[in-house]
C-alpha cells in the first residue's frame, strides 16, 4: 500500500495498470483546481503577461500547484525561474494572496479551498483580487495497492477505518496536519479525470513525479 500525489498516480496507473485506487485523500472538495489570481485593478490580462513579474506560490506540501505554473510557463517556451522575475514561496496561503493585495508579488497560486478560506477570513481583501486563470480538475492524493496482494476483507477493514478517520478527534487532528478534510471512496469519473490529467500535464508528469 501506497500513497500518490494525483498526478503522480496518473503517471503510476497508466506504467503499471495493476495498481488499484483504494481511496481519495480529500481537502474540502474532491478535485482541487489551481487558480492564479492577481489584484483586481491589475493590467495584467493573462498568463503571458505575467512574464518578468513576482509570482507567489506557496510552500505547503502541495505539488499540482507547481506543475500547473511549469504547463503554463512551458506554453511560454520557459522555465517557471526564467519566466518570473521572483518566485516566493511563503509557508501559508493567506501569505501569498496578502503579498498580491499588498503589491509585493503581482501574482499568486492557490486552490479552491484556500481562496474561499481567504475570503471567509479576510473579505476586504479578497475583495481586491481577481482570477487569472485556472487549472483543469487535478486528481486529489490517493492511496492504492499493488495487485492482489490485499485481500477482500483487508480492504473492507481499512475502508471501514478511513473512511470514519474524520468522525475522531484523533482522525480530526492528522487530518488536519496534513490539510485534508477526509478520505472518499474511488468514484466512478475517477479514471476520466487521470486520462485528462496525462494528456494535459504529458510532458511533465514524469519530471515531477521523480523529483
Amino acid at each position: 500500500m501506497g500513497a500518490f500525489e494525483g498526478f503522480e498516480f496518473a503517471w503510476a496507473k497508466e506504467k503499471y495498470p495493476d495498481l488499484k485506487p483504494l481511496a481519495l485523500a480529500i481537502n474540502v472538495y474532491r478535485y482541487p483546481v489551481s487558480y492564479v489570481v492577481v489584484k483586481r485593478d491589475s493590467p495584467i490580462k493573462d498568463f503571458g503577461a505575467l512574464k518578468g513579474k513576482a509570482l507567489s506560490l506557496p510552500d505547503i506540501g502541495q505539488r499540482y500547484p507547481q506543475l500547473f505554473v511549469e504547463s503554463q510557463t512551458q506554453a511560454n517556451s520557459l522555465t517557471p525561474e526564467a519566466f518570473f522575475s521572483k518566485i516566493a514561496t511563503p509557508d501559508n496561503i493567506d501569505d501569498a494572496l496578502d503579498d498580491v493585495v499588498d503589491g509585493i508579488v503581482q501574482a499568486a497560486v492557490a486552490d479552491k479551498a484556500g481562496l474561499e478560506a481567504f475570503k471567509r477570513r479576510k473579505p476586504g481583501r479578497f475583495s481586491q483580487l481577481r482570477e487569472l486563470t485556472h487549472s483543469q480538475p487535478f486528481p486529489p492524493a490517493v492511496i492504492a495497492a499493488f495487485g492482489k496482494v490485499l485481500g477482500a476483507a483487508t480492504v473492507k477493514r481499512f475502508e471501514v477505518g478511513i473512511f470514519a478517520a474524520g468522525q475522531k478527534e484523533r482522525g480530526k487532528t492528522i487530518l488536519t496536519l496534513f490539510h485534508l478534510t477526509g478520505f472518499e471512496p474511488i468514484p466512478p469519473n475517477f479514471e476520466t479525470v487521470l486520462e485528462a490529467t496525462r494528456k494535459t500535464y504529458a510532458s511533465s508528469l514524469v519530471a515531477a513525479s521523480r523529483k
